[in-house]
């Protein structure tokens, strides 16, 4: 997206917020539930006539807002309005409390976006215009919002501002997100830490098949742990959703592992607070070994980059009985039982070296903890195995994520 495409999102987006407020204070006055649709940019030719156009200008920000009410709901509102019937054909009468309506609206408009930028902003009171919406908007970028009930549209409510008016928009502080200085730069941020969640989602969805996790849960030696392939795809997928560069994952102990990111946009993303900062990794981490691997852990940031510290370090524990129920192979489970049961083992050496790992076995003996596996094992539902081609292939991030789309303040 470029910064062109990004001012116009954001804008559009500001332009919900108001609507919002202005639906609301409409449903108040009507009785009646309202609704709206999404911001749609508007360059000429979209809203058919007829319609009467209400216009008011925008004080503090360089623009107007434009009511084009439909003549069939136009006269409905000011015959609701009026608590008359003035007769089926637009007149005088109607216009009065057309401009009532709108200016419930555009105040209720622009006192959201003046809470939002923490600064007064104020309107003129809406006009009835002769102009058609197109002339209005000329030279404008201009969005417009349909204003409905359940029964039929109330409205086109368009939000136009000027070229200084955009720029002045995307210039002012939100003093919500101070931090992160103007408008612009905000939106710039959190649209960057967007698109990363977008892909993030598709690196959870992607699913692991579970002879995978097995490997990569019996990759006990530096060597195998090196090359075990689901190690290698954590790394290479975490930096493709855009996490950052330089990652590698080391394992600290059965359990526990660390995640070393040297180069994080995360951190590159966020305001300097001098504190760990990373969430996002955080949650990353622990949505992908919970929900695709299927092993609950706890993911905490021990060094940020943020922080002061060379690099951004996240420390993830997993949870032992979900661990215990996908590594096993069946050898494990017919050494385990011939020694439990007092009978002589046949001791494939690399089970040996798992099961000791896992603290199940000890000096050829199997531990009290062993003995609860065992249990376990016996009475617990297999884990279904299947095949799933390809599963690694980074191209798949893309292809499984499905992230419904929010304004970037609200992520």
């Amino acid at each position: 997206m470029n910064e062109f495409d990004l001012d116009l999102s954001a804008l559009m987006e500001l332009g919900n917020i108001g609507a919002s407020h202005s639906a609301t204070a409409l449903s108040e006055m009507m009785g009646k539930k309202v609704s709206l649709t999404s911001p749609q940019p508007v360059t000429g030719g979209e809203i058919k006539p007829p319609y009467i156009c209400i216009l008011s200008n925008l004080l503090g920000i360089k623009g107007v807002l434009i009511f084009a009410f439909p003549l069939p709901s136009a006269l409905k509102i000011a015959e609701y309005m009026l608590e008359v019937n003035v007769g089926g054909e637009l007149s005088e009468f109607h216009i009065p409390p057309l401009q009532q309506v709108s200016k419930s609206m555009a105040d209720a408009f622009v006192n959201a976006l003046g809470e939002f930028f923490g600064k007064e902003l104020d309107c003129t009171v809406p006009l009835h215009v002769e102009d058609n919406v197109d002339s209005l908007i000329r030279g404008a970028e201009a969005f417009k919002i349909e204003v409905r009930t359940d029964e039929e549209l109330i409205c086109h409510l368009i939000f136009a501002l000027t070229k200084e008016g955009v720029e002045g928009i995307m210039e002012s502080e939100v003093p919500e997100f101070e931090e992160y200085g103007s408008f612009g730069e905000m939106v710039s941020s959190f649209e960057k830490l967007f698109d990363m969640e977008s892909r993030i989602e598709g690196f959870i969805l992607n699913k692991v098949p579970l002879k995978e996790i097995r490997k990569f849960l019996r990759a006990i030696t530096p060597d195998k742990f090196e090359n075990n392939r689901l190690k290698r795809y954590l790394e290479n997928a975490l930096e493709y959703t855009g996490i950052g560069n330089k990652i590698s994952l080391h394992r600290i102990e059965p359990l526990k592992y660390h995640l070393r990111v040297e180069e994080c946009n995360v951190c590159r993303n966020l305001p300097n607070s001098g504190k760990k900062s990373c969430f996002t990794t955080n949650t990353a981490l622990g949505r992908f070994f919970r929900e695709n691997l299927g092993i609950d852990n706890e993911v905490i940031e021990i060094k940020c980059i943020k922080a002061g510290d060379e690099a951004c370090i996240h420390e993830i524990s997993l949870e032992r009985i979900d661990v215990l129920s996908c590594f096993y192979e069946p050898k494990d489970i017919e050494i385990l039982k011939a020694l439990s049961n007092g009978e002589n083992a046949e001791m494939d050496a690399e089970s040996v070296r798992v099961l000791e790992y896992y603290g199940l076995l000890k000096d050829n003996q199997i531990t009290d903890l062993g003995k609860v596996f065992l249990t376990f094992v016996e009475n617990a539902t297999p884990r279904r195995e299947e095949d799933i081609e390809g599963w690694d292939d980074l191209n798949k991030i893309d292809s499984s994520k499905d992230v419904e789309e929010a304004p970037p303040w609200q992520i």
